[in-house]
């Protein structure tokens, strides 16, 4: 399942599937995980679910300077 949500489109989603007892192999949203509400908001619903949140190596946070990038 590829999906590209906006982060409360993503969590109502991820709401409404386990409702439904919906459990696919894979879930990629690619913008639903961009908020860091995002992980309190959904739990263990959340697990095992792909995002790719923006992230370039000039941000500000502890752990950046850690994160090497190869090609």
């Amino acid at each position: 399942m590829l999906l590209w949500p906006v982060p409360p489109d993503c969590i109502t989603m991820l709401k409404q599937m386990k409702e439904l007892d919906y459990n696919p192999k894979a879930i990629i949203m690619i913008r639903g995980s961009d908020d860091p509400v995002w992980v309190k908001m959904t739990g263990a619903m959340g697990d095992y679910v792909i995002g790719c949140p923006d992230w370039h190596p000039a941000l500000n946070y502890a752990g950046v300077k850690a994160i090497e990038c190869r090609i």
